[in-house]
């Protein structure tokens, strides 16, 4: 399965939120009329899209400047959630949306359990990420590593010098031959 990049992931939810947000935001306002019951589909759908890419982008702005720990993924999802919750309060209180807890509720929930796991799905991903970059030898590695010379740029024994009678071992890359000691 090919991975998407961070923005695609983020435009797909972003949608996918407006869908459901707006669609409940008109079921919970459907009794005052259609004019608010599109209004609140659009003003909750369009902020529900726009704090799904908000949380995710304060998610990955905090653990870059916070760092990668549990305690930095915890500190930007709450972050991230307590700003989208502020930014829906105020557009339902703009747009005058007639139930504005009834209509944010689901959202404001939705946002703590959305940046906690997006958080957490982040962290192992770039951990996973590290991992592999930690398993993949760096081309000057593999290089020193063809040439006998390990990661700290010390020759290692490649051989036992044949025409010394075993009684010495040469460092491939080094030139060197040193006494053995066995």
């Amino acid at each position: 399965m090919r991975r998407r990049s961070p923005a695609w992931r983020l435009a797909l939810l972003a949608f996918g939120a407006m869908v459901l947000y707006g669609g409940w935001a008109a079921w919970a306002n459907h009794g005052h009329g259609s004019a608010a019951l599109v209004r609140a589909f659009f003003v909750q759908g369009g902020s529900s899209a726009f704090t799904t890419t908000l949380i995710g982008s304060v998610v990955e702005a905090g653990r870059r400047w916070l760092g990668s720990g549990r305690a930095a993924s915890v500190a930007a999802s709450i972050g991230g959630a307590c700003v989208a919750v502020c930014f829906h309060v105020t557009m339902n209180l703009i747009a005058h949306t007639p139930e504005i807890l009834r209509t944010i509720t689901p959202s404001a929930v939705m946002a703590f359990v959305f940046a906690g796991v997006y958080a957490s799905a982040s962290r192992a991903q770039a951990e996973s990420k590290n991992d592999v970059l930690e398993a993949v030898p760096s081309p000057a590695a593999e290089s020193r590593a063809s040439d006998g010379v390990n990661d700290q740029g010390h020759g290692e024994p490649q051989a036992r010098d044949a025409q010394g009678g075993g009684d010495s071992v040469k460092y491939a890359g080094t030139g060197v031959s040193w006494p053995s000691r066995g």
